[in-house]
């Protein structure tokens, strides 16, 4: 099942490709991106490769919550 508004370019594809090690065990891109449980496990990597970029390359903080007293 695709996960909605979720933007895989093959370039994030080759690179978790590439990480899996799948072309040690003689695995092809193609045959990764076509065979379903891989792909999935292959675009949970880049979820978290784009993840860790944000992290490390200055992701706005999250806003927090202030308290607000109202002084008379």
């Amino acid at each position: 099942m695709p996960e909605p508004n979720e933007n895989y370019t093959e370039r994030e594809l080759r690179e978790a490709y590439k990480q899996s090690g799948l072309w040690r065990s003689g695995w092809s891109f193609q045959r990764a991106t076509t065979t379903d449980a891989v792909l999935r496990g292959m675009k949970i990597f880049v979820k978290d490769m784009r993840k860790r970029f944000e992290q490390q390359h200055g992701k706005p903080a999250p806003m927090q919550r202030a308290i607000f007293e109202v002084i008379e």
